[in-house]
């Protein structure tokens, strides 16, 4: 079965399945939980090993970007952060 959200699981099934699910999910050795309540629900967050993988294949692209990044000559380097400045400008 694939992971559904937990509005997933509200919208297609009953009150129930909501709030045991929700019970599941923060009640789990792995939520970290939020001074935040939504609808009289304190807001958490689920470790999930998926969500660490692919968190951690970001992570392992960004620094084979920066790697690349450093390798450029020092001109490509300059009008790379002059075009990114002009284009979040424009």
């Amino acid at each position: 079965m694939d992971y559904l959200s937990l509005y997933k699981v509200f919208v297609m099934g009953n009150n129930d399945d909501f709030e045991k699910e929700y019970s599941n999910r923060f009640n789990s050795l792995s939520t970290l939980k939020f001074d935040i309540f939504i609808n009289n629900h304190q807001a958490f967050f689920l470790y999930d090993a998926n969500l660490m993988k692919k968190i951690a294949n970001i992570r392992e692209l960004d620094k084979r970007v920066s790697e690349l990044f450093k390798s450029l000559p020092n001109l490509a380097y300059q009008q790379y952060i002059r075009k990114s400045l002009i284009d979040e400008i424009q």
